[in-house]
């Protein structure tokens, strides 16, 4: 009876220095997750496909991360300059576009037959809608408000089924008077690129993003879960905070809205996302898709065709097609989006509500 009292007494003791030693040990796992592991993050900044294009990687190897950066910055400008931009002189595209007919590389070819793949699952998507961007020019110092008769026009070279692909020679043919516009993918293939060079160079964690295009690459290495989070900026026009935080392991990011690239005229605002039916301005109730997807191509053209569609069984049968998941916002600050996505999401302006 003694010995049991004398036992109790000693775990009466023992149990509260046990207690202390658990929790500084638990506070020396979040020191060392949180401080001690904290691994430097090196930022680059570089131009290209008409947008600012931010590189960052976690290392404390300045050399290592000057020779990523430069290499990803590279490609993305040889991949806007010589394959898909529709205003240099030097791309396929603007060669397809002048002449209707070019011998174009392989990699513009994946491309072009990408967004051919796209329109199937979405003709509100279509790469043949060159001449009425162009006529628009919104994002450019001649973006204008154009005529019925200049939409009209403009709307009857928009036609997928014009193309025409010699898969031996990559030659393309188009219509006679089309022009076709990969802008809506092409920061995702920007990314796509990046995510390559990442995988070829061993790279452990880092971030490419390219406008609205963004690539997470491994995981996030300053958080016990190593998942990344994703800030959803406040979709109104001149506004950079953010509305939403999202968790998400390595992924691909896009978001499309109408509040980035805009032309204001008589009080009226006109954003970029263009209907090739009715040759004006997307309107739904959206100011913005953001979807997290396996490919930046994949991301971009799921962001403009989710946009586009609005909220809806449409939009959310082709997210589940390609096993992608979006967050919608509304003009009325209403948060939709796919189930599985649901849980890692944290609003931070509480004006806006699921």
């Amino acid at each position: 009876m003694a010995d049991t009292t004398i036992n109790k007494k000693k775990l009466n003791k023992i149990l509260p220095i046990t207690l202390i030693i658990l929790l500084l040990a638990a506070t020396a796992i979040d020191y060392f997750y949180n401080y001690r592991t904290h691994t430097q993050k090196m930022t680059k900044q570089s131009f290209a496909m008409g947008a600012p294009i931010f590189c960052s990687i976690y290392t404390d190897d300045e050399a290592y991360s000057d020779k990523i950066s430069k290499e990803i910055f590279d490609q993305i400008k040889y991949a806007d300059t010589v394959c898909l931009s529709s205003t240099g002189v030097q791309s396929d595209i603007y060669k397809l576009n002048q002449n209707k007919s070019a011998i174009i590389s392989p990699a513009t070819l994946e491309v072009m037959k990408k967004g051919i793949e796209y329109n199937k699952d979405c003709e509100l998507f279509d790469i043949t809608i060159g001449n009425l961007s162009h006529l628009w020019g919104i994002d450019t110092d001649r973006a204008k408000v154009p005529t019925q008769e200049e939409i009209n026009t403009a709307l009857s070279t928009i036609d997928i089924n014009s193309i025409k692909i010699f898969e031996i020679t990559n030659k393309v043919v188009i219509g006679k008077n089309q022009k076709i516009d990969l802008g809506a993918i092409g920061k995702g293939v920007a990314c796509d690129e990046a995510k390559k060079i990442f995988v070829n160079q061993n790279t452990k964690s880092a971030i490419v993003s390219v406008g609205g295009s963004i690539v997470l690459h491994g995981s996030f290495p300053n958080s016990k879960d190593g998942l990344w989070t994703v800030g959803i900026k406040r979709p109104e026009l001149g506004k950079n905070d953010y509305v939403i935080s999202v968790k998400v392991p390595a992924c691909f990011v896009s978001t499309s809205g109408d509040y980035e690239k805009v032309l204001s005229k008589n009080g009226k605002n006109y954003h970029h996302i263009l209907d090739p039916f009715t040759g004006y301005p997307v309107d739904n109730d959206l100011s913005s898709v953001t979807v997290f997807a396996n490919s930046g191509v994949d991301a971009d053209f799921l962001s403009t065709a989710c946009f586009s569609l609005g909220y809806n069984e449409k939009s959310l049968n082709l997210l589940k097609k390609y096993n992608a998941q979006a967050i919608f916002i509304d003009h009325n600050k209403k948060v939709t989006c796919t189930d599985e996505i649901k849980d890692k999401i944290k609003i931070e302006d509480h004006t806006y509500k699921f």
